[in-house]
């Protein structure tokens, strides 16, 4: 569809495309849905609604089952691209869709580090606050263009290795130990080409080195799945039809703007009391 190629097409290109992101995803599944309507046939369907006749009443829910996983599908993709080209903008853009959602499913803890980050990019923790989180909150640690991760899974991922390495300890957590484990987190994977024996007739090595982050080349799956899709018809309107594994399927529509607004007024209370005390009282 037309609109969900300019969500795409938006997001790869930097920061601008990626701010845009939601924006195209939501137009993607409009024009999904307009070149579903076929023959003609008078319907009530847009990204904003369920897929049902106007006559019978009767929703579509593999239809609105699908039309959700194409509307999040090109969400996500666009906030990959956000983060891979270091786009700070495009992801508070993204952080600040996220709250609603956040809301919707109840999930307190997110929504509330969604809000804290919208604060701390608008600059009520300082200017210094601001730049890191707006534009230093990730890294590249490969040196290649378009590499970044998020800084908080280059912590994660560093984490790990360092538990994978406790492991070998087998208890004896003294200080020097624990120092040598963190000097080596890196050794290990530097000299497994080394310690993996070659026994294979061939001058190419077992494990090979890869330069960057690992991304397959899904073409063919994806070809092959646009073309199950169209033969099925997915994006066919059948009133009446059922979706497998989601019953009584129905899209989320709305959003309960008036209790948000109610938990964003309590968590600007909240964040203006931590500012009083942490900066103004400090001074």
């Amino acid at each position: 569809s037309h609109g969900a190629a300019q969500g795409s097409h938006g997001a790869a290109q930097g920061s601008h495309g990626a701010a845009q992101g939601s924006h195209g995803a939501a137009q993607g599944s409009q024009a999904v849905d307009q070149g579903s309507h076929g023959d003609g046939q008078m319907t009530a369907t847009d990204v904003s609604g369920s897929s049902c006749n106007s006559e019978t009443a009767e929703p579509d829910e593999k239809l609105d089952f699908h039309l959700d996983l194409l509307y999040h599908g090109i969400l996500l993709m666009s906030q990959k691209y956000s983060t891979r080209f270091g786009d700070g903008e495009g992801a508070l853009a993204f952080w600040k869709n996220s709250i609603g959602d956040y809301h919707q499913e109840k999930k307190p803890k997110y929504r509330i580090c969604a809000h804290r980050k919208v604060a701390a990019c608008a600059g009520c923790l300082g200017p210094k606050v601001q730049c890191d989180v707006l534009h230093n909150c990730f890294i590249n640690d490969k040196g290649l263009a378009d590499s970044n991760i998020e800084g908080d899974l280059k912590v994660e991922h560093v984490n790990a290795q360092f538990k994978a390495g406790l492991i070998h300890l087998c208890g004896n957590y003294t200080e020097p130990a624990l120092q040598r484990i963190a000097m080596s987190m890196d050794m290990t994977d530097q000299l497994k080409e080394k310690l993996y024996p070659q026994y294979v007739d061939s001058e190419d090595c077992i494990l090979s080195e890869h330069v960057g982050h690992r991304v397959a080349d899904w073409e063919d799956q994806i070809k092959k799945g646009v073309e199950d899709v169209m033969d099925s018809k997915i994006f066919e309107i059948t009133p009446g039809r059922k979706m497998p594994g989601a019953p009584q399927y129905k899209r989320k529509t709305s959003v309960d703007f008036k209790g948000l607004r109610r938990f964003i007024k309590n968590y600007n209370k909240e964040l203006e009391y931590y500012i009083k005390d942490t900066y103004v009282n400090a001074e």
